[in-house]
């Protein structure tokens, strides 16, 4: 597939402070009309955080929103795949030509969004041209351009998914934030990010209110898990439910806090968890 000139950049990454000069694509541009949802986070996320991008990328695009990353592995990859698996359209803006994608474990995740015509590669650099550091830190305000929201999943307190989140709020566009546990480094960009004002960001819905979207086709699942038929006996502890189920500290936190998004459990008072009634 051959890389496509824009003759038009996009009306609202003209209006960007410092807009794209070009772009080039490979695949199919979705259209504008539908709500696009910036999707960012660490390179090295956690296995809970995984799970969140992929259901929350999953629910976006089951419910019509294109969902907008940078194609690296971690974070972006997650959201890109669980948007492809979800039959959605994805849009992967590159820091090199569109023709270069990387790195090499996200070609794959390309070839898919190609194959399938499930959306396109974007890049503001000419075919053929490498991935240059500078140019990612550049690439990140195309990719809060092209959204009306950019939701902030995982990043460690120096992380360049921070950037894209400021490019946003220049942009005067919508940033929320999945909150974290301040003992855990990947929390530190969210959680910076809700303090000064970000929205706070525990299920997919929490999106489509904030950008008044209507959609019937959010997947529910409503099979007890075994954490919450443990839970019908009363509230219990993090020790109490990792002991019963005999779960790895990281396992049994993954589960919790998936649940907790879903807002299938929450937790009283005394941070016991709970089945919500």
């Amino acid at each position: 597939m051959q890389a496509t000139q824009l003759t038009d950049i996009p009306e609202h990454l003209q209006k960007l402070h410092d807009p794209p000069r070009q772009l080039w694509r490979k695949g199919v541009l979705p259209s504008s009309e539908r709500p696009h949802i910036a999707i960012v986070g660490t390179r090295h996320p956690s296995d809970a955080g995984k799970r969140i991008t992929r259901r929350l990328a999953g629910e976006l695009a089951s419910a019509g929103c294109v969902i907008v990353s940078g194609l690296a592995f971690g974070i972006d990859a997650e959201a890109h795949t669980a948007a492809l698996d979800a039959g959605g359209q994805t849009i992967a803006v590159l820091a090199s030509g569109v023709d270069q994608p990387g790195p090499p474990s996200s070609i794959p995740i390309a070839t898919r969004i190609l194959e399938h015509k499930q959306g396109c590669l974007l890049s503001e650099y000419a075919p053929s041209t490498p991935a240059l550091k500078h140019q990612f830190i550049a690439r990140n305000r195309i990719v809060s351009g092209l959204a009306q929201l950019t939701l902030v999943i995982e990043g460690g307190e120096t992380s360049g998914t921070r950037s894209t989140a400021e490019f946003a709020l220049q942009q005067g566009r919508e940033v929320g934030a999945i909150p974290g546990s301040p003992l855990h480094p990947m929390s530190a960009t969210p959680n910076a990010l809700l303090k000064d004002g970000a929205h706070v960001i525990t299920c997919t819905q929490d999106v489509l209110d904030i950008l008044q979207i209507t959609s019937t086709h959010i997947s529910s699942n409503t099979t007890p898990s075994p954490i919450e038929r443990f839970l019908q006996y009363g509230p219990q502890t993090f020790e109490e439910i990792q002991n019963a189920l005999q779960q790895g500290h990281e396992e049994c936190m993954s589960a919790l806090t998936e649940l907790e998004l879903a807002q299938r459990i929450t937790r009283d008072v005394f941070g016991r968890y709970c089945r919500k009634t």
